[in-house]
């Protein structure tokens, strides 16, 4: 039997895959420092299933564990960062300079909304508003490190068992239930690139015991970031000609290309308690708010939209972000060895962003401007979710061990809503420009470094969602395992689905295992995508002007006249086979392949532009707008990849101990298809899916990551060194081939060692990016204004090394 991947040099058979992984077996990756394989195959996880005797290299798809021991000693602050140097399918680009914060997470090159987040096991609430990549994916980052007891990664589309946005996989993350003890530890570190730029977490988490063998876990986090500035000295001009100001500018002290600066603090508290033997009632509630705080591109003294009375010679608007994020669920659990178990929750959550800009002017209104805007937009995402699972193992005559079956219902109801911001920031004060080569020509209308949101931009969509499945799963004959789900949905805007599963397992003997899955998967539109709706400037690669541009809506008369239609979910299927092989007791190896096929994807357009767009923008009443883009079924891909995860354990004398661990990723996205242009676009010379937006899903993901890793333990003594490496990637120009640019594949090396001072106290002392590593710069055709150094794109950012010392005390 043979596979053909083209990135791997052609044909690649299961015995190749089979020498290959007992060749890695001395340097598998573990996903926890502290547990040895044979651990490993003793913790059950819980996603992917409902049987409650599955553990990761048991299980019929790839199942990753994260302990909370690889927490400790990671000497990250942030999930997404923790996932981004411990799971080699994960990828967390740096994202826009300037932007709301969040990361957004992706598993095996896919887009951020094709990954599901569960926090133990129940749906999470997306944020409010779309990320850098166009997705309205689940901020990780509002979640406390510290509350964290492990992650399970499910790398295997997952939609027939838990609904929408489960085709990459699935990230459920599992909650410490502590009934005692607790920690408190803090961190400090400073940026070798500039020592007054420095990182500062602080993390507790206490367990209180309640009646009925209960337990109440309260945990809380805080952590400020103050990232170096990056970016090039700014090379317009200022002044007007013959100003002798020109001459004595400082334009290097206006770099703006550097991620936003943030301060968070997150609260969650986890319960559960026994009513009765049979009856326990759980819940968690969490709340987050956070403050990002990003430095835009410099508005010269000459700029058509400066108000100069104001602000003479010039100002750089710096943007602020508030995002809150709230959730409260509650449940009831109930056993019972006859009738089977019973899991009944109601969860409701919201997500709350709020942006302002200061300083900042309306030229429109001259020197009557206000200087601060406080409030440009408030978008709201709010989630409502109930389920009922049921779940019973059934003893029959025909399988070895009893027939799991599961089944449920779900109901929910999506909600998002925006808020237009203060009249002032969006409006024309009706003030044309005053002096200067312009004088007497209508100035940019809004603030400058962000507009306010417009009246007529304002969504409020409502969608209720119900699903049904049903899961059976069994071992009919000795050592072979077979799984079988089906769900239907049903959305009140965007239709029905079926989909389903099949996965199997067989275990040639306790060494060597094969697992395979088939399934159906979907994505319903994000409600940000069906009702973007945007008027403001924005540039394009490589230039150094701005542009008026308005995003729509897809039900509004605009994009109706432009081609619109509305959002239909994405379809997948996908294929997967992998090899499980224990050689022996301290070693464990995975090899999956797999195959995901997605028709109509959801992209934004490019920016359409000209006679044709600019009728039919005077027409609605926009007759400054220049360009025009809204979400489409864009493009059908496939995404072909292959995953060898492992791990091994050396025992050495005086209870010493050596976990070493190796990972390998790898996937290549391929556009199979592009939708033609809609007949209202016929003869206009535009084109949809421009060759950047193409790229930005062929090439944008590190094609390949590496991560490596090894943990020495002695003593009161530990350390730990890890390697990732990853992949080349690409960005092309949206005109030219010629500007199009490949950059590098980076090496990032982090390093901690830590003393237990006593048995409840551990200092540490660590790096991240020892050697200070940098991506690739960005050519001048690629840059953004003429002064961004690195791409938005690189995986491993661009802030250089950061060392760092941290505390840890148990009580």
């Amino acid at each position: 039997m043979s596979l053909n991947y083209p990135f791997v040099g052609g044909r690649v058979s299961l015995p190749s895959l089979l020498a290959i992984s007992i060749a890695l077996a001395t340097s598998e990756h573990s996903f926890s420092a502290e547990r040895s394989a044979d651990s490993l195959l003793e913790t059950v996880v819980v996603t992917g299933t409902k049987r409650s005797d599955v553990t990761p290299l048991k299980s019929s798809a790839p199942v990753d564990v994260i302990s909370s021991e690889s927490i400790e000693r990671s000497g990250v602050t942030r999930i997404s960062d923790l996932l981004q140097k411990l799971s080699p399918s994960f990828n967390s680009p740096t994202g826009g300079y300037v932007n709301n914060g969040v990361k957004a997470a992706t598993l095996r090159g896919l887009s951020a909304d094709q990954v599901l987040v569960l926090v133990n096991g129940k749906r999470r609430q997306t944020i409010a508003g779309l990320s850098a990549n166009n997705s309205q994916p689940v901020d990780l980052n509002t979640i406390p490190i510290s509350a964290i007891d492990h992650i399970e990664v499910l790398r295997d589309g997952a939609s027939a068992q838990y609904g929408s946005d489960a085709i990459a996989g699935v990230i459920n993350i599992v909650l410490k239930g502590e009934a005692e003890g607790g920690n408190v530890s803090s961190q400090y570190g400073v940026y070798n690139a500039q020592n007054s730029r420095y990182g500062a977490s602080t993390s507790v988490w206490k367990g209180f015991s309640l009646p009925g063998d209960g337990f109440f876990t309260l945990s809380a986090d805080a952590y400020r970031e103050r990232h170096p500035l990056s970016g090039e000295a700014d090379s317009r001009q200022w002044y007007f000609a013959g100003d002798a100001r020109e001459a004595t500018a400082r334009k290097d002290q206006v770099k703006w290309a550097q991620p936003p600066d943030r301060d968070a603090w997150n609260l969650l508290a986890n319960t559960e308690f026994g009513l009765s033997d049979q009856l326990r009632l759980y819940g968690t509630a969490s709340y987050s708010h956070g403050r990002n705080q990003a430095r835009q591109n410099f508005i010269p003294p000459n700029d058509k939209g400066n108000v100069r009375a104001l602000f003479p010679d010039g100002y750089q608007p710096v943007a602020t972000y508030n995002n809150r994020d709230f959730s409260v669920l509650g449940g009831a659990k109930y056993d019972n060895e006859e009738l089977g178990s019973l899991d009944f929750s109601v969860s409701y959550g919201w997500n709350k962003l709020t942006q302002g800009v200061s300083p900042s002017v309306n030229p429109t209104f001259g020197s009557d401007s206000p200087t601060s805007f406080s409030e440009l937009f408030n978008r709201r995402n709010s989630l409502l979710n109930s389920n009922l699972d049921y779940v019973k193992a059934l003893p029959v005559s025909w399988s070895v061990k009893p027939l799991n079956i599961a089944g449920g219902l779900s109901w929910r109801q999506d909600h998002y809503e925006t808020h237009a911001g203060s009249y002032e920031s969006w409006a024309n004060g009706g003030q044309l420009i005053p002096d200067g080569p312009n004088a007497g020509q209508v100035p940019l209308i809004g603030s400058r470094g962000n507009t306010g949101l417009h009246p007529q931009d304002e969504v409020d969509l409502k969608r209720n969602v119900k699903g049904v499945y049903l899961s059976l799963e069994l071992e009919p004959v000795e050592r072979l395992e077979v799984g079988i789900t089906g769900r239907y949905d049903e959305y009140s805007d965007a239709g029905s689905t079926t989909n389903g599963k099949l996965s199997a397992r067989y275990a040639f003997n306790d060494n060597v295992a094969l697992r395979a899955s088939a399934s159906t998967g979907f994505r319903a539109p994000a409600l940000a995508q069906s009702g973007y709706a945007v008027t403001g400037l924005s540039t394009r690669t490589g230039t150094l002007e701005f542009t008026s541009t308005r995003g729509l809506p897809v039900s509004s008369a605009e994009a109706r006249a432009l081609g619109a239609k509305d959002l239909k979910p994405e379809k997948s299927t996908d294929y997967s086979l992998g090899l499980v092989l224990t050689p022996f007791r301290n070693a464990s190896v995975t090899v999956d392949v797999y195959q995901i096929d997605i028709d109509d994807r959801i992209v934004l357009t490019d920016q359409l532009g000209g006679a044709l767009v600019s009728s039919i923008l005077t027409r609605a009443g926009f007759p400054d707008i220049q360009y025009a883009q809204f979400f489409v079924n864009g493009v059908d891909t496939r995404t072909r990849g292959l995953d060898v995860v492992g791990n091994y354990r050396f025992n050495l004398e005086h209870d010493a101990r050596l976990d070493l661990s190796a990972a390998y990723s790898r996937a290549k996205n391929e556009i199979t298809g592009i939708a033609a242009n809609p007949s209202q676009l016929q003869g206009s010379g535009l084109t949809l899916i421009g060759r950047q937006s193409q790229s930005i899903i062929e090439d944008y993901a590190p094609k390949d990551k590496v991560v490596l890793s090894a943990t020495y333990i002695q003593g009161d003594w530990d350390a730990t060194v890890s390697f990732v490496r990853y992949g080349a990637f690409g960005v092309a120009h949206p005109t030219n081939a010629a500007y199009d640019q490949r950059y590098s594949a980076q090496w990032v090396t982090d390093l901690e060692l830590g003393y237990r001072v006593t048995d409840a106290l551990r200092f540490g002392l660590g790096a991240k990016n020892l050697f200070d590593s940098y991506p690739d710069k960005q050519i001048s055709q690629q840059q953004t204004l003429g002064q961004t150094t690195y791409s938005p794109a690189s995986p491993a950012g661009y802030d250089g090394a950061f060392y760092y010392a941290n505390l840890s005390y148990d009580f």
